[in-house]
């Protein structure tokens, strides 16, 4: 029996297989200073718990993206199943080639994705979100849908050119889907507020293409034209209503927990929110010591950023019937 583990920043996934059948999977928070031993503990109870141990196991796949633990996890299977894990990684023959310029700042995670989607789907693919009109870019774009059959069309979140502007430039047809829409087994669903236009596409088993509405890591910008922050908010909380089990963002490493990423968007936008009104309320109506007291937190570069975004809360409280008279400077 072949155990798989995978190891996120945050929370780290195993499996066991007999052959193709996993037999038994479960999650655990990811411990970045855990040694080889307790790691096994923390596995072989799991296993116990569910009529199996370690010791059953033949063979152990690991792909870590966290250095520190990979090579714990050597240590666990040389220790306790008494041979060599296979650690994925650049220069591990997967069938699938690495098309960019330094292969070996690809994560692990991101290996096994692209094998797991190749093998899962076959090939023609289709190529979400293209990126600019980079040659050096497009090229690695298309490479890597040769290699699954290749590109069978090109759908859009939005028409934002980080997004779309090499869309033409792949060799196949280039869609921009309507709500409802569904294309090469992706669904959409229209999620604006980011951009009039954002769609997210949804396949059947709970991945979700974010574009922008999430991102891997920060938080997304929503520009103020009078109701966007709005429709912002009521898109995140139409997303929250599927059964998703992994968001690919546009930008930023995959989101594992898609929940919670979704929870925690929400509650950021209601605490700038709530910290803003209270300011108001107490008689503030300067627009720059609001945002020095409500965007704190805010780094001197962005600053100019997080003003936009602060006139885009200020139009949402204004429509809304929520934003206490008075002028503001």
């Amino acid at each position: 029996m072949l155990l798989a583990i995978d190891v996120g920043n945050t929370q780290t996934q195993a499996g066991v297989y007999s052959g193709e059948e996993l037999l038994h999977e479960w999650r655990l928070r990811t411990e970045r200073q855990a040694t080889a031993d307790e790691l096994a503990a923390d596995h072989d109870q799991i296993l116990r718990l569910r009529g199996g141990s370690l010791g059953e196991l033949d063979e152990m796949v690991v792909a870590s993206v966290v250095p520190t633990l990979s090579a714990e996890y050597s240590s666990l299977s040389l220790k306790y199943l008494r041979r060599e894990a296979l650690m994925i990684g650049p220069g591990v023959r997967t069938g699938v080639p690495l098309a960019i310029d330094n292969p070996r700042e690809l994560g692990a995670d991101r290996i096994v994705n692209a094998v797991a989607a190749f093998r899962r789907h076959g090939g023609p693919c289709i190529v979400v979100d293209p990126g600019p009109s980079d040659a050096g870019h497009l090229e690695a774009v298309r490479r890597e849908a040769a290699e699954r059959g290749g590109a069978g069309a090109v759908l859009l979140t939005h028409s934002h050119g980080d997004h779309s502007e090499g869309a033409g430039e792949i060799g196949a047809l280039v869609i921009t889907p309507a709500d409802g829409e569904e294309h090469g087994g992706l669904r959409a669903l229209a999620t604006p507020g980011h951009a009039p236009d954002h769609v997210c596409l949804l396949s059947a088993d709970g991945v979700c293409f974010s574009g922008d509405l999430v991102l891997g890591e920060g938080s997304t910008f929503v520009p103020p034209d009078g109701g966007s922050l709005a429709a912002y908010m009521a898109s995140l909380e139409r997303l929250r209503a599927e059964p998703l089990e992994l968001i690919c963002p546009g930008h930023g490493p995959w989101v594992t927990d898609p929940q919670a990423k979704l929870e925690e968007y929400v509650e950021h936008r209601q605490m700038r929110e709530r910290r803003l009104l209270a300011a108001l309320e107490r008689g503030e109506r300067s627009r720059e010591a609001l945002l020095a007291e409500v965007w704190d937190d805010v780094p001197a570069e962005l600053r100019d950023a997080a003003a936009v975004v602060m006139e885009a809360h200020l139009q949402k409280l204004e429509a809304e019937g929520r934003l206490p008279a008075g002028p503001l400077e």
